[in-house]
């Protein structure tokens, strides 16, 4: 069922188009076997977060975050028992450029569903800084193998999308950037041609404007990520808004890779755990 499936959890009321509800983050823990749904309310209290040790029973009224300043917060909780939070804000200081955002970091006391501490900007602007990347956003952390993982979006959201990771030895960082990044996107593809070869592709197969990706294990060890996109029927208009796509992912070199650059996302795929058509290699 529904998460939040009352007005005491939902204030709606008064807030613009573009208000309510963006970008809900479910998470585990595994260490007091409770689920934990973090969003944020544009238009009503901000950040916060719901949660339940059995989600047939209902979730609880909301945990306000209010040192969680910006929008995209999601949790990792930590093998050693610890657990943090990361999100999109501001850059400290004055931004160098329009649409500069950054990544903080805050750890996060379960027993006291609190912030411990103040936040740290653990990324600031996003890949390749020198080329002023915009809207660095959607973050989730991961601990995978020796390594932490912080895989966010950037570019917008529009036909500029696109999905880059970083990784590091411990939350705080410093953290390193994936030599392959975007390791999402379909900016680059020709509109006419979204196959990226000679044979073009049926308008109606295109999907565009690709992002917002989340990471998940199966129990056969296999990876896959779900993330954002388009499918428009001319230029970039759409009617059916922004979807969900579900594709394998590859590991290189320590690296997890969703999509090959100068390739386009299927619109149909098959997988069989164990074969080369995905998912395979580990981190």
């Amino acid at each position: 069922g529904h998460v939040l499936d009352r007005a005491s959890q939902l204030q709606l009321e008064g807030q613009w188009v573009s208000g309510g509800i963006y970008a809900p983050a479910i998470s585990y823990n595994e260490r007091n076997k409770t689920f934990d749904m973090i969003t944020t309310n544009v238009g009503h209290g901000g950040n916060f977060f719901v949660k339940t040790s059995d989600p047939h029973q209902g979730w609880s009224d909301p945990i306000y975050l209010p040192k969680v300043d910006g929008i995209d917060p999601s949790f990792l909780f930590d093998s050693d028992g610890r657990a943090y939070i990361v999100h999109n804000a501001p850059v400290f200081g004055e931004p160098d450029y329009e649409g500069q955002r950054a990544i903080r970091l805050l750890e996060f006391s379960v027993k006291g569903d609190s912030i411990i501490g103040e936040p740290l900007e653990i990324v600031r602007g996003g890949t390749h800084v020198t080329e002023h990347p915009i809207w660095i956003e959607g973050p989730h952390l991961y601990h995978i193998g020796k390594y932490y993982y912080l895989m966010c979006a950037e570019g917008g959201t529009g036909t500029g999308h696109s999905e880059v990771i970083f990784r590091a030895r411990k939350p705080q960082g410093p953290w390193e950037e994936c030599p392959h990044n975007p390791i999402l996107t379909q900016r680059n593809l020709p509109a006419s041609d979204a196959s990226g070869g000679s044979a073009a592709r049926s308008i109606t197969d295109r999907v565009s404007s690709t992002g917002h990706a989340d990471l998940i294990q199966k129990h056969d060890g296999s990876w896959w990520a779900v993330f954002l996109g388009c499918r428009p029927y001319e230029d970039d208009m759409y009617n059916t808004g922004r979807e969900t796509f579900l594709l394998p992912v590859t590991w290189h070199d320590g690296w997890p890779v969703i999509l090959e650059h100068g390739k386009p996302v299927p619109t149909v795929e098959s997988f069989t755990p164990g074969s080369d058509s995905g998912g395979r290699g580990r981190p």
